[in-house]
């Protein structure tokens, strides 16, 4: 399987911009650009069809110091930081034994069945059912209506943000292959037009289109019914 760092787009950026450049001179100028152009990439991909899952990682609960920590739930606790990359959640399970069947649902911290379990005199432990809400940004917390029965091992699956790029070694893997040089394409196109907004709002609309039209074409998984529904759309 290929290997893509920020060194790749920062040659593509080169070959269209500068060809005589110095490949880190490049990256030290305009490393605001390539940041911005995966980001450009990752917000595509991540809501345009979600079912393909790009980005999403499973926590873990042993490494504290890792982007990807999110603690084990202790009896008492109520409220816990999400891990430091997180930016959406789509799945929350439970790997302790006799609690294995729990059920996690998204609620509002507003709405009457979680505000009763809130407030109640006595602690209100985990049931059948766990309501909870995220609440805040970067990363935020999560909150959920009871208290856990005893220390539990959730496991959360969520869609993390991507990594800010300061190294040319950085690497791009997450990505499909198919964004790498349309990334580059994003930074060159932005560092030339500038300011105009006109000239710039046409490319990104045609620049969108080439995305979905390269990474999306050739699904992931076309096997299963979601590609068939989605043909049809």
């Amino acid at each position: 399987m290929a290997t893509y760092t920020l060194q790749d787009v920062v040659n593509l950026f080169r070959s269209l911009t500068a060809p005589q450049s110095d490949e880190l001179e490049i990256f030290r100028k305009h490393v605001g650009l390539y940041n911005a152009a995966q980001l450009a990439v990752w917000k595509i991909l991540t809501s345009r069809k979600p079912m393909n899952n790009w980005f999403v990682v499973e926590s873990q609960g042993t490494s504290a110091l890792a982007v990807d920590y999110f603690a084990p739930l202790a009896v008492g606790t109520r409220d816990y930081a999400l891990p430091p990359n997180f930016h959406h959640i789509r799945l929350i399970e439970c790997a302790t034994t006799d609690y294995v069947g729990t059920k996690f649902r998204k609620d509002n911290m507003d709405s009457p069945q979680f505000k009763e379990a809130r407030e109640a005199t006595s602690a209100t432990p985990f049931g059948s059912e766990v309501l909870y809400d995220i609440i805040g940004t970067n990363p935020g917390r999560i909150m959920f209506s009871g208290y856990p029965p005893a220390a539990l091992d959730v496991r959360l699956w969520y869609c993390k943000s991507p990594a800010k790029l300061t190294l040319l070694a950085d690497s791009l893997d997450e990505f499909p292959p198919e964004s790498i040089a349309l990334m580059a394409r994003w930074a060159v196109t932005q560092f030339l037009l500038g300011a105009d907004q006109g000239k710039w709002a046409d490319f990104e609309r045609q620049w969108s289109t080439e995305i979905e039209r390269a990474v999306f074409g050739d699904m992931r998984d076309d096997t299963g019914p979601t590609v068939v529904q989605g043909f049809l759309e």
